[in-house]
C-alpha cells in the first residue's frame, strides 16, 4: 500500500491475488475481507459495469455464498446484473445471470 497507496489499481490487483490465494487455502475469512476491500477500491475509481468492477463484484458474491450469507450474495449478484444490463449488449451478462440462478438454485 505505501508504494502506489491503498486505491491504486495495482494495489487492488495484489489484494484481489491475495485473495485468491486465501480461497484456495480455504482461508474464506481472509478472502472476504481480501475481496471487499479490492470492490469498494474498485467501486471508488470504475464504472458499475467495468469488467474489473464485475470481477470484484463475483468474487466477493462468492465468497459471501460460501461463508453462509446466501442473501447478501444473491443481493451483491442482482445489483452487478442491473449495473451491467445498463450497458447494451454487455458481454458479461449471461454469465452474471447463470452464476446468480445457480445461486438461487443451490440456497
Amino acid at each position: 500500500d505505501s508504494v502506489f497507496g491503498a486505491g491504486h489499481p495495482e494495489t487492488l490487483t495484489a489484494r484481489e491475488h491475495l485473495g485468491n490465494m486465501y480461497r484456495d487455502a480455504e482461508r474464506n475469512e481472509d478472502a472476504t475481507a481480501a475481496y471487499e476491500e479490492v470492490w469498494r477500491g474498485r467501486q471508488a475509481v470504475l464504472s458499475p459495469a467495468d469488467p474489473d468492477m464485475l470481477l470484484a463484484a463475483i468474487n466477493l458474491a462468492r465468497m459471501l455464498w460460501v461463508g453462509g450469507s446466501h442473501k447478501d450474495a444473491i443481493r451483491l449478484m442482482k445489483d452487478t446484473i442491473r449495473d451491467a444490463e445498463r450497458v447494451s449488449g454487455h458481454p458479461d451478462l449471461e454469465p452474471l445471470r447463470h452464476f446468480l440462478a445457480q445461486m438461487k438454485a443451490n440456497r
